[in-house]
């Protein structure tokens, strides 16, 4: 009888874990962070939930006009799905269709930020916006996030994802006043990253030639976390 209570009491104890790891604590840390960017509660909350729900939207802007392939289904059977960066030895296993490439911004990671930044940059009579330390920051982050950024094959861009948040950290510590350097740590941190990890490279001739994804998201999967990173840590670090 007693082990089976203390089973119940484990298994409840892991599972309020669990809960406090990956609900409770992210959401009390973006409440901070927005709280020090001087939204409300509720904002704050509306906020993180867009944000979490958006990472799976992309909303496509235009095509670039070239053609390029998209591994999917196999052949070998109808539920049997290949990740393009773990593919069989056998290329007559796959089946390989070509697409239109297709230039998307991604809701989570890219339109609520700027959106956001946007508010940020806006407000007070554009104070932010008016600071040269905010200009600084952001280049030096958006430096930093397009020397780390690297061209996956049938991917699209990977930006490390402690890149952005590290670089914001420290440049917002060195440069940004003490009354701005919650909004710099935000603004510059979230646009440096998806101008340093995405704009810049899709502007770049060398990179696009070498980037055949079917979409590529500006804040989609491969910069998201450092987008986000360097929204919440680099606020709360500020």
């Amino acid at each position: 009888m007693f082990s089976g209570l203390w089973a119940v009491f484990l298994m409840l104890t892991f599972l309020a874990g669990l809960l406090f790891l990956f609900i409770f604590l992210p959401v009390s840390l973006a409440a901070g962070a927005f709280a020090k960017l001087g939204l409300t509660p509720l904002q704050g909350l509306l906020v993180f939930v867009l944000t979490l729900l958006g990472r799976t939207t992309d909303i496509p802007l235009f095509r670039t006009g070239r053609l390029v392939r998209h591994f999917g289904v196999t052949m070998l059977g109808p539920f049997l799905c290949v990740s393009p960066l773990s593919r069989p030895d056998r290329p007559e296993a796959l089946l390989a269709e070509l697409r239109d490439q297709t230039v998307a911004v991604n809701v989570g990671g890219c339109l609520i930020p700027v959106l956001l930044s946007g508010y940020l940059l806006a407000r007070d009579g554009g104070v932010l916006a008016a600071s040269p330390w905010f200009w600084l920051c952001l280049g030096l982050v958006a430096a930093a996030s397009f020397a780390a950024a690297r061209v996956v094959p049938h991917f699209g861009m990977r930006l490390p994802f402690w890149v952005p948040p590290v670089a914001t950290v420290v440049t917002a510590a060195m440069f940004a006043p003490v009354n701005l350097a919650p909004g710099v740590a935000y603004a510059a941190g979230t646009l440096g990253a998806l101008l340093g990890g995405n704009v810049l490279h899709y502007l770049d001739p060398r990179s696009m030639n070498r980037l055949d994804a079917p979409v590529l998201s500006v804040g989609g999967a491969g910069t998201f976390g450092g987008v986000f990173l360097a929204g919440i840590l680099s606020v709360l670090l500020s």
